[in-house]
């Protein structure tokens, strides 16, 4: 044997061996999916309370609003909020709440308007809270609505502009809001940024859940009694409209 030919022997054995003695790769775990991160922490904390997960679950949460999910640093922020499986803390929920609201998630852009209403963990900027519940209406949320229709019905940070609170009001009420259809029945009721008007009265009041408004049945009688038998036969006819049409929606 030639000394080239010893010298690639002994070359092609050492690589054997370091090839023999090299430690396996390890296969590399693919990323979490936040998703799927948000969907089991829900499932500890709610589905397996009795197995004591439930610190398992917010850190799953947690993982998944920290890469960015709103859904789930909009649920991170109610639980904060309520103080459900962590300690209850006001800036964390409005820190959260931030987060969310900046992906335009509706849940949270009104949690944090009534932050800024309320003073929750956060100095009140009534302000804020009105550009909050515009953009939370602009999205469908029928409680923004009808909280723009209070705002600018009481002046809270705005001035009080009665036409403007009666267009929100109906808004709502269109949609099955019944903060909406309580203040669109006194603003018939009292010709506040609509003409007076106990036909229109009656028919958003006939709508009210009197568990909800006791007073609803009062307005009722009240409207009612400026009515004639054939208006009110006519405005029940509405209503049995209306009610069929939600129910195919449905």
């Amino acid at each position: 044997m030639t000394r080239m030919n010893r010298i690639r022997l002994l070359f092609a054995s050492a690589l054997c061996m370091a090839i023999a003695i090299a430690p396996a790769q390890e296969p590399a775990q693919a990323p979490s999916d936040p998703a799927a991160d948000y969907k089991r922490g829900q499932a500890l904390l709610w589905d397996d309370r009795d197995r004591g997960n439930d610190a398992e679950g917010v850190a799953l949460i947690r993982a998944a609003a920290d890469k960015g999910h709103a859904d789930a640093q909009a649920y991170l922020s109610t639980l904060y909020d309520a103080g459900l499986f962590v300690e209850q803390d006001s800036e964390a929920s409005f820190r959260w709440a931030e987060k969310a609201a900046a992906q335009k998630h509706p849940d949270a852009i009104m949690k944090l308007a009534f932050a800024y209403l309320h003073g929750q963990g956060i100095a009140p900027d009534l302000a804020k809270a009105r550009a909050l519940l515009e953009e939370a209406a602009g999205l469908g949320d029928v409680n923004a609505m009808a909280n723009l229709g209070a705002m600018y019905g009481r002046g809270d940070g705005v001035p009080r502009d009665d036409v403007v609170s009666s267009g929100w009001y109906r808004k709502a009420a269109e949609l099955g809001s019944q903060h909406g259809i309580w203040g669109i029945a006194n603003m018939y009721a009292r010709g506040d940024g609509v003409p007076e008007d106990p036909g229109e009265c009656y028919f958003w009041a006939r709508q009210l859940d009197p568990g909800r408004y006791p007073k609803a049945p009062s307005m009722q009688a009240y409207c009612a009694g400026k009515l004639s038998a054939r208006q009110k036969r006519e405005i029940e006819a509405r209503l049995e409209a209306r009610a069929a049409k939600d129910k195919r929606a449905d």
